[in-house]
């Protein structure tokens, strides 16, 4: 699939899973640009929400795209106001983040861009959700937090490779 061009607000909505079975969760690795460079990071299946789509329906998409399991749609664990700047730049766009619990079994096939799709043991879960825009999610497994707040970060510029 091509890459599709940011929305003229320049403004993102996303939705992503925790799905939690057995001690264990469901986390998928892909190239990101993070501290101005490209690196695997770790994340929780989900993704962008396209035009007409639900936030379940995007949901459901993602996850079958990423981890080739389906995906029973749940509560909303948290949401997510942000904005990413880059040093030079200033704001490159502004993001909504929906958590959702999901039931989702099997052994999960990575998809098209992403590395790695596997069950992580819940007590390594903190420390692989190290992107800057993870600070909420690794909040929330430490105890109580907010349905709703808001998560701001500036990276560096791109480095030239």
């Amino acid at each position: 699939m091509a890459p599709r061009a940011p929305e003229p607000s320049g403004h993102r909505d996303a939705c992503f899973g925790w799905a939690e079975a057995e001690g264990q969760v469901l986390l998928v690795s892909n190239p990101r640009v993070m501290e101005g460079a490209w690196q695997d990071v770790w994340d929780l299946p989900g993704g962008a929400a396209r035009g007409g789509e639900s936030l379940a329906e995007a949901l459901r998409r993602e996850w079958r795209e990423e981890t080739g399991l389906e995906a029973v749609v749940g509560e909303l664990l948290l949401v997510t106001d942000g904005s990413k700047r880059q040093a030079e730049r200033g704001l490159l766009y502004t993001w909504r983040a929906y958590v959702f619990r999901v039931q989702s079994a099997g052994v999960p096939t990575p998809g098209a861009g992403i590395q790695a799709a596997t069950w992580v043991p819940r007590a390594e879960v903190e420390a692989r959700l190290a992107a800057p825009y993870h600070a909420r999610v690794r909040a929330w497994l430490r105890g109580p937090e907010p349905l709703y707040g808001t998560l701001d970060w500036t990276e560096p510029a791109p480095t030239e490779s």
